[in-house]
C-alpha cells in the first residue's frame, strides 16, 4: 500500500512539473499583444502603426477578434520572419549590431531629458533678455555647408560685391542660401550663436564665417535702429518666458557638454584630420572620404575616445560619409572636419548622459529602440532570405510573357524588362507566402487576449469622442 501511495505521489509530482514547465513556455510578456517565441508585439508599436491603417478608420467598435485578425494578417508574417533572423543569428552580425547601436546613440541623443526639459529662467534674465530687444536689425545672411565656400563669398563681400538676395523659386536645396530678415530683434529667427555677434555689429559690418551647426553662416547687418514698438516689460512678460525658452535651453545644453566633456574625457586624435582630408573625394555629384585612400592600418585605429568607448577611425568614415550623403562638401577642411567631430562628440556625450539618466527605461523610447531593431533585421531578411533568392531568367520571363499575352500587346522584345519586373513581383510574393506556412508550422503563435481586450476598449472609447469633436465642430 506505501509503495502504491509512492508511485502515486511520484507520478503526481511529474506530472505536477510538467504542467508547471508548460504554463512558463506557453507564458506570454504582459506587454505584448502578440509574441513568437522571444520576439514580441508590444502594445504601443501595434497601436500606432494601427491607427495609421484604413482597418482601424473603418470601425467605430473594436473587439479583440478584430485586432487579432488584423495581426494575423498583416504584422504577424514580419515577425515570423524576425523571429526566424534571431534565430538565425543575424542579430549577431557586426553591421546590424552597429546599425543598431547609432539608431540607439541618436534617440538617446535627441531624447535627452534637456531638449525637453521646461526651463526656469530668472527675472533678472528675463529682464536682460527683454532689454536686448530694444534694438532692431536688418540683415542679409548667407549660408553654406563648407568653410571654403562660405570664407570665398565672405571675401567677396568685402570687395564689394553685392549680395544675391533670395529669389522666390529657387529649386531644390542647395548651397549657398540667400535669406534677408527686416525689424527682427534679439531671440527671433537666427541660430542662437548669430546673436552674441550680432549685437557687437555696426550698421554696413559683415561678420566672418560663424559656424551655427551643421551649416556655415555669414551676416550683413544693413540696419540697427531702436524699437520704439517695445511693449514694457509686464505686458510681454509671457510673451518672454515663451520666446526666451529656446534661446536658454541652448545655453544650458552647450554648458551641459562643457561639463560631460570632462566628466566622460572624450579624446580626439587630430593627427589624422590631415590624412582624412587628404582622402575626400568628390564625383558624380557626391562627396566622401575615401577609406581606399588612408592608410589600412590606421583603420582600426581609435580615432574618438569618449569614456571607455572607442571609435574607430573606419567607424567615424562611415558616419562621416552618410551625414554628408545628400549634402557633399566641395571641398573638406580642417575646420569642416573638427566642427563635424565636435558635433559627433557632442552628440554622443548626451546620449552617454541620457543612458546615465535611465531615458532608455522611457516605455516610448524602449518602444522605438526595440521597434528599430526589428526593422533592421526584418529589412536583412527580406534581401537574404527572399529577395537574393528570386532570380529571374530570359526563359522564365518568356514563359511569362507567353502565358499572360492580354497583359501586354507588344512584342517581347519592347516589353521585356516590365514582364521580367512582373514576374519577379510574384514570385517575391510566393515566395513570402510559402515562407510564412512554413514557419508558422514551425513557431507557435501567442496572442494576449487580455491585453487585445485593454487596446479594443481603449480604442472604441477614443473613436466616440473623437466623433463627438467632430459633431461640435
Amino acid at each position: 500500500m506505501e509503495i502504491q501511495i509512492s508511485k502515486t505521489a511520484l507520478n503526481l509530482f511529474f506530472i505536477t512539473v510538467l504542467i508547471v514547465g508548460c504554463a512558463k513556455q506557453e507564458s506570454i510578456n504582459n506587454e505584448y499583444v502578440m509574441q513568437i517565441k522571444n520576439v514580441g508585439l508590444r502594445e504601443g508599436v501595434f497601436v500606432r502603426r494601427y491607427k495609421l491603417t484604413s482597418d482601424y478608420g473603418s470601425h467605430e467598435i473594436f473587439t479583440p477578434e478584430i485586432l487579432k485578425k488584423f495581426i494575423r494578417e498583416v504584422l504577424e508574417p514580419d515577425y515570423l520572419f524576425i523571429q526566424d533572423a534571431y534565430d538565425r543569428g543575424m542579430h549577431k552580425e557586426s553591421i546590424t549590431q552597429q546599425k543598431i547601436k547609432d539608431y540607439r546613440i541618436n534617440l538617446l541623443a535627441s531624447s535627452h531629458p534637456i531638449i525637453y526639459e521646461k526651463m526656469t529662467i530668472k527675472k533678472d534674465e528675463l529682464r536682460d533678455f527683454y532689454q536686448k530687444k530694444s534694438v532692431k536689425y536688418d540683415i542679409d545672411l548667407v549660408q553654406t555647408n563648407s568653410y571654403n565656400m562660405a570664407d570665398s563669398i565672405y571675401k567677396s563681400m568685402l570687395g564689394g560685391k553685392e549680395i544675391e538676395h533670395p529669389k522666390k523659386e529657387q529649386p531644390g536645396f542647395s548651397f549657398p542660401q540667400y535669406l534677408e530678415y527686416k525689424d527682427i530683434t534679439f531671440g527671433e529667427k537666427l541660430h542662437p550663436d548669430l546673436f552674441p555677434k550680432l549685437v557687437k555689429m555696426k550698421e554696413g559690418e559683415i561678420s566672418e564665417p560663424i559656424y551655427t551647426a551643421p551649416i556655415w553662416t555669414i551676416v550683413k547687418l544693413n540696419k540697427k535702429v531702436e524699437n520704439k514698438k517695445l511693449q514694457a516689460f509686464e505686458d510681454m512678460e509671457k510673451e518672454l518666458l515663451m520666446q526666451g525658452q529656446a534661446i536658454f535651453r541652448y545655453e544650458k545644453q552647450k554648458q551641459l557638454i562643457g561639463e560631460l566633456r570632462e566628466k566622460y574625457q572624450a579624446n580626439v586624435r587630430t593627427e589624422f584630420y590631415q590624412p582624412l582630408i587628404s582622402a575626400y573625394t568628390l564625383g558624380g555629384g557626391h562627396g566622401w572620404i575615401d577609406k581606399n585612400k588612408v592608410n589600412k592600418s590606421d583603420l582600426k585605429s581609435t580615432f574618438i575616445q569618449i569614456n571607455t568607448d572607442k571609435i574607430s577611425l573606419s567607424k567615424f568614415i562611415s558616419n562621416f560619409n552618410q551625414a554628408k550623403q545628400f549634402l557633399p562638401l566641395p571641398s573638406l577642411t580642417e575646420n569642416d572636419l573638427s566642427h563635424f567631430v565636435d558635433d559627433y562628440t557632442a552628440q554622443y556625450l548626451l546620449y552617454l548622459d541620457a543612458l546615465e539618466k535611465g531615458t532608455d527605461q522611457n516605455i516610448l523610447i524602449k518602444d522605438k529602440l526595440k521597434n528599430k531593431e526589428h526593422k533592421i533585421l526584418l529589412s536583412k531578411y527580406l534581401t537574404e532570405e527572399i529577395s537574393q533568392k528570386v532570380v529571374v531568367s530570359d526563359d522564365d520571363a518568356r514563359k511569362h510573357y507567353d502565358n499572360n499575352r492580354d497583359k501586354w500587346k507588344a512584342k517581347y522584345e519592347d516589353v521585356a524588362k516590365t514582364v521580367k519586373h512582373d514576374l519577379r513581383n510574384k514570385q517575391l510574393y510566393e515566395k513570402k507566402d510559402d515562407l510564412t506556412r512554413k514557419l508558422r508550422k514551425n513557431y507557435k503563435v501567442r496572442y494576449n487576449r487580455s491585453l487585445l481586450k485593454e487596446v479594443s476598449e481603449q480604442l472604441t472609447k477614443e473613436k466616440k469622442l473623437n466623433n463627438k469633436e467632430v459633431i461640435k465642430h
